[in-house]
């Protein structure tokens, strides 16, 4: 291979920038969303520990005020920044947000499609109205796994509207 074939293959790397959490994610687009703010209804909201920062945890519960926070990590913790488990579990509170944790019971003993099915039949069983939006709190491996796509097919199959996805923390290509 010439040295002129090797450089041609070489790319620029873009270093992805950091996209912040804003309140406008999870409101029903609208004219007058200023005077009378709609949460999104329909919206999945994955949130993958431990990359999410305390704030973008914050801000995602208090601005989405989510019905529901499922914990599909294997190992549930919430000690990111000051945040613990009782501040946590605060936030929730404060937000009227239920928590179901559906992993701690199997010890890290299931994963990926035990997980899914346990999704829907915890979601048929209960049927929420899907009237707010539905968090997910996942391990980052779980990013580049399938599990994020079979939960939304899964979703596809129980909740009425076509779902929309935001996955915290988010990231934008930086391109100069």
């Amino acid at each position: 291979m010439s040295d002129q074939n090797k450089r041609a293959n070489l790319q620029l790397v873009h270093t992805p920038r950091r996209v912040p959490v804003d309140e406008k994610d999870f409101l029903e687009p609208g004219t007058q969303t200023g005077l009378f703010p709609r949460l999104k209804s329909g919206l999945f909201i994955f949130v993958f520990f431990p990359d999410v920062t305390e704030q973008e945890f914050r801000n995602t519960v208090e601005y989405s005020q989510p019905s529901l926070v499922m914990e599909l990590r294997k190992a549930p913790r919430f000690d990111i920044g000051r945040l613990n488990r009782r501040e946590a579990f605060q936030v929730f509170a404060d937000h009227h947000s239920k928590y179901v944790d559906l992993t701690s019971a199997s010890m890290g003993k299931f994963y990926g499609d035990d997980i899914v099915s346990c999704v829907k039949q915890f979601l048929t069983t209960k049927k929420p109205a899907f009237d707010r939006p539905i968090m997910f709190l996942l391990d980052r491996s779980a990013s580049d796994h399938p599990l994020t796509n079979q939960i939304l097919q899964a979703l596809r199959d129980i909740s009425p509207q076509t779902p929309e996805v935001c996955e915290v923390p988010r990231f934008a290509d930086v391109r100069n």
